[in-house]
């Protein structure tokens, strides 16, 4: 298991608006209209001291929020700041998140598909499950 199990886990239990929240991207064959969020890890951070690499670390998560309307898509956004904006505690697969921050958003949006969306990045600093 992983961070990005953990998180998806955690927003599947928030029920924002009932949505699918997917790992990496929509699966193929899946209906074009359909709302969803893609969760995904942009970018990441070791923190290094004089021991070696500390047991923290900090994943930039993306979470890309998709629906057919802007009534819809706020609502989303909200849920999902709503339960990520400020998180501490251990998720679902034994990660320990220490700090889950905001850090950035952006307006999408799909001519082709029809749906509006927003980009929302969130800074995780954790310590990884011990198997």
């Amino acid at each position: 298991m992983s961070l990005k199990s953990g998180l998806k886990a955690l927003l599947d239990s928030a029920s924002i608006t009932a949505v699918p929240v997917r790992i990496g991207r929509k699966p193929k064959g899946s209906a074009t209209e359909e709302s969803t969020i893609i969760l995904r890890v942009i970018a990441s951070t070791n923190v290094i001291d004089l021991q070696g690499v500390n047991p923290l670390q900090m994943r930039r998560v993306q979470l890309d929020c998709w629906a057919s309307n802007p009534k819809d898509l706020e609502a989303m956004i909200t849920g999902v700041h709503a339960a990520l904006d400020g998180y501490v505690g251990t998720l679902s697969e034994g990660t320990g998140v220490q700090a889950c921050l905001p850090s950035g958003d952006v307006d999408l949006d799909d001519e082709t598909l029809r749906q509006v969306g927003a980009a929302l990045d969130f800074s995780v600093w954790y310590a990884p499950a011990t198997s």
